[in-house]
């Protein structure tokens, strides 16, 4: 989540704490879609019921740096995780963000659990 504004990671631990959007957003003083289009561009799964399920699934930096790290081509993990190459391609330069269960397929095709960067500095070592 490093490669988001402050305000972004802020309004991911207010959501975390609130447990709801709207109590995320009114605690922030943004509007309920603003704070929700953020929180769906930095990848966090919203659910109906709050943060419950809430999780940092896999960032399109930490996609990129965890594939460089395994040797492997955007076709190469197209072909690993059965997602598209321009899929890959737009979610590593940020122009998108793929949904939670593509972002799941990126991450198990790149052997990382969900993504988290703890999971990227022991497989950046192998």
């Amino acid at each position: 989540m490093s490669e988001f504004p402050e305000e972004w990671r802020e309004l991911a631990q207010q959501y975390e704490a609130l447990g709801t959007i709207e109590k995320a957003a009114e605690a922030l003083d943004l509007s309920y879609s603003t704070a929700r289009w953020r929180l769906v561009r930095m990848g966090i799964e919203i659910n109906q019921k709050g943060p419950s399920s809430w999780r940092m699934i896999l960032t399109g930096t930490e996609c990129r740096e965890a594939r460089i790290a395994k040797s492997m081509s955007q076709e190469d993990l197209a072909t690993a995780s059965g997602v598209t190459v321009s899929t890959i391609s737009n979610f590593e330069t940020g122009r998108r963000t793929p949904r939670p269960k593509t972002q799941e397929k990126l991450a198990s095709a790149l052997g990382l659990n969900g993504g988290k960067s703890e999971d990227l500095e022991e497989n950046a070592g192998k």
